[in-house]
């Protein structure tokens, strides 16, 4: 049953790193076409807080792909160990994998916190913004 659920949980975390890196990026974007507009609304500062959050987040997305690849990498040279009978071989590169594996979750976490401050700090200086100004 494990074998039939871990291609379902590797898309899924594919899917969820495709987000994590097409999210960020749209912002990043979007940031930089309206900056005109942005500077007023919230100030220099704050806008570019959140180009560097959603930058982090990009950053980060990107590393938990290629943590994403060194796990598959390391996981299918110890399953080609374990099948040739080096089973200290197979243990160490089971241990790298899970390692990659570790830090591909770590770096996703870590990248939707970033995306979710960069957003949380954009609309607190836009309502701050909007409190200090007089009707």
């Amino acid at each position: 049953m494990a074998s039939d659920v871990r291609p379902a949980l590797l898309d899924n975390e594919r899917f969820v790193i495709v987000v994590l890196q097409a999210l960020p990026a749209a912002s990043i974007a979007g940031a930089i076409v309206q900056v005109d507009i942005l500077w007023p609304l919230i100030g220099e500062f704050w806008v570019l807080v959140f180009v560097t959050c959603q930058f982090l987040a990009l950053l980060l997305s990107v590393f938990a792909a290629y943590a994403k690849h060194a796990y598959q990498v390391w996981d299918g040279r110890s399953r080609v160990s374990g099948m040739t009978g080096g089973d200290k071989a197979a243990h160490d590169r089971s241990r790298k994998a899970a390692q990659w594996l570790g830090l591909s979750h770590r770096a996703i976490t870590l990248s939707m916190l970033s995306l979710v401050l960069g957003f949380g700090l954009f609309l607190g200086a836009a309502w701050a913004q909007w409190a200090a100004t007089p009707s």
